[in-house]
């Protein structure tokens, strides 16, 4: 294996895949310990990783389960409530806001697990961005504007997915703000509107 080829297949954003399958490429050009172990070291990420990616569908489907849950509790208080009503003449809501308290002390956990998905799904839309970016001709028509486009939205959808995870935007590379999108930043923003004010 060549320096060219390492440089090549070692990228900085491979998947599981790809790294396993150049591990194992590259097991054949080391001498036999360091090709087993290298080898073994290929398997245990795959074993681990279908292993992380089974329990994340777990996780999931707990997760949608433990919503409709939630939603069956507030429905039977509701109902409690009707019955408490129908026999007292009196309106009630003291079931649902009992249910309403107790849901809200186990919502966190929940809730992240929820946005945790939102998020995923959205980085998987921008790592689909970027793919087209990379796949994208040269020669085709309005190349540059493509490109472009393309670029803004794989942006648009990794901020908008560090929003869901940290409920706040991806810091800006240029200035480090959170207010900032792949359109402009808000420190060039804020500088052009103070010369223009001729405070600069």
């Amino acid at each position: 294996m060549t320096n060219t080829q390492n440089v090549t297949e070692l990228q900085p954003r491979m998947t599981r895949e790809q790294l396993i399958e150049a591990a194992r490429i590259a097991a054949k050009f080391l001498p036999v310990a360091s090709a087993q172990l290298m080898n073994e070291l290929a398997n245990r990420l795959d074993y681990t990783s279908v292993a992380l990616c089974e329990a994340m569908q777990q996780r999931s489907i707990l997760a949608i389960e433990n919503t409709v849950l939630r939603d069956d509790v507030t429905c039977w208080a509701k109902e409690c409530d009707r019955i408490v009503e129908r026999h007292t003449k009196t309106p009630s809501n003291m079931h649902l806001l009992e249910a309403q308290r107790e849901l809200s002390e186990l919502t966190p956990d929940t809730d992240k697990v929820k946005l945790e998905l939102k998020a995923a799904g959205v980085k998987e839309l921008a790592r689909k961005f970027g793919q087209d970016k990379a796949s994208l001709s040269p020669e085709i028509f309005a190349y540059d504007e493509i490109l472009e486009a393309l670029t803004m939205a794989e942006n648009e959808a990794e901020n908008f997915a560090y929003h869901l995870l940290h409920g706040s935007n991806k810091p800006c590379e240029r200035c480090g703000g959170n207010s900032c999108s792949s359109f402009g930043c808000c420190a060039t923003d804020q500088i052009i509107n103070a010369h223009s004010e001729g405070s600069i």
